[in-house]
């Protein structure tokens, strides 16, 4: 019994034999932790019993997340971004941190009402707040930023 135990330690800690291929894991961006959002979509809304509302996240190692809470249900997808989209992650990150997001007021509001509205997030802070005929006019500049940034998210964010 002795011998086989001293066996079994000394093949336990031989090294491989030379001809051994070595098994690495696959590296995977967007398993790797520690990464801060850099732009946050949230649908919120005042009546949280009748109307969908939801969130979602993109981080700087190109995983997302996306939760939408309707009809009493829960529903969580996430993923990582292709290779070919999170090229131009950093250049979409750029462009969200130069953008001005300055709001000024229309000269003429409607009075229209809607319970939900929607919340744009860069790195954690809150740039705009997007409703129906609040008064609220985003510059020219953040305009196109913000566009550029839900056409990127879009694939992402589909139904």
């Amino acid at each position: 019994m002795t011998s086989f135990l001293i066996a079994s330690l000394i093949a336990f800690f031989a090294p491989a034999p030379p001809d051994a291929p070595i098994q690495n894991a696959p590296y995977d961006r967007c398993t790797l932790g520690g990464w801060n959002p850099i732009f946050e979509i949230d649908d919120k809304t005042e009546l949280p019993d009748q109307l969908p509302s939801g969130k979602f996240r993109l981080f700087q190692n190109g995983s997302w997340h996306r939760a939408v809470w309707a009809n009493g249900e829960l529903s969580i997808t996430s993923g990582c971004l292709p290779d070919a989209q999170f090229a131009d992650l950093e250049r979409i990150t750029k462009l969200l941190a130069r953008a001005p997001w300055k709001t000024h007021r229309a000269a003429v509001a409607c009075f229209a009402y809607s319970a939900s509205y929607r919340e744009y997030r860069v790195a954690g802070k809150l740039v705009y707040t997007e409703r129906v005929c609040d008064g609220l006019i985003l510059d020219k500049l953040s305009q196109r930023v913000l566009a550029d940034a839900r056409a990127y998210v879009a694939p992402l964010i589909a139904p």
